[in-house]
């Protein structure tokens, strides 16, 4: 069922309940800040309950294409790109979710951009939701309501003169753990897509190999887009004048050493 629309809490971009991955800029729109990044991978991640969210930014022709998801399933791909500007624009909206769990919505940065526009930017304003979740309000609740009740003498804790080694020593599980879905589990789905996708390269261990931009995402498979000469892309060099596949080699000499 639609909530009717006076029912949903606006959050804006600088609020704590969002949560950024990578590097946003700050930028003033007509209607109020917002955050923006052209950063391949970067994403930007709110959660919240209710059947119903809405993702609300600007539209211009230096905004590229972004992916949604929503707990960590696939939504859709959206081009942001604009012969004029505008703001406060419905880019996603998603409704019928359940209203008995905390949901997230993710959006991530894509270089893929329309042939006419002049960057590959995404920006966020807002996100409008039934409740909104501030997770670092909660755990420093939680944290100041523990402390209180140590200090009130209503807690009992061990004390570090009362600590001892665990015997026999832990071992790890011998089926293996599993990760929850959650920031831990979306940083490192990421890294090992981008391993992935490295390691197949044929000359990803080649120092004399020539690097240029690459032309596009990873693709859904974990090897990289071809870029449109038909050619493979090579990694894009990276903050700090060091190549991502100089990373990549240098994290297998630390694995084969």
């Amino acid at each position: 069922m639609r909530q009717p629309e006076d029912s949903l809490t606006t959050t804006t971009s600088g609020d704590e309940c969002v949560l950024y991955l990578g590097t946003w800029q700050t930028a003033a729109h007509r209607d109020g800040d917002c955050r923006r990044s052209n950063r391949q991978y970067n994403a930007c991640l709110f959660s919240f309950r209710g059947s119903t969210v809405r993702w609300l930014g600007p539209t211009s022709n230096d905004q590229g294409f972004a992916d949604v998801y929503i707990d960590e399933e696939f939504q859709c791909s959206l081009d942001g790109f604009s012969d004029t500007e505008h703001s406060a624009v419905v880019r996603f909206e998603r409704q019928g979710l359940r209203t008995d769990t905390v949901h997230t919505i993710r959006i991530i940065v894509r270089k893929d951009r329309n042939p006419s526009a002049t960057d590959c930017f995404q920006a966020v304003e807002s996100f409008q939701s039934l409740e909104p979740i501030n997770y670092p309000a909660k755990v420093t609740a939680a944290k100041d309501d523990e402390y209180a009740q140590i200090r009130s003498g209503t807690k009992i804790f061990a004390t570090p003169d009362a600590w001892a080694p665990v015997s026999p020593p832990a071992l790890a599980p011998l089926n293996g753990v599993r990760l929850q879905s959650g920031l831990l589990d979306e940083i490192f789905h990421r890294n090992i897509s981008y391993l992935t996708a490295s390691f197949a390269l044929p000359y990803y261990c080649d120092p004399d190999y020539p690097l240029r931009r690459t032309e596009g995402p990873v693709g859904a498979s974990g090897s990289p887009r071809p870029t449109r000469d038909g050619s493979s892309p090579v990694p894009r060099i990276a903050s700090g004048g060091r190549s991502e596949m100089t990373c990549v080699r240098s994290l297998r000499r630390s694995w084969t050493t």
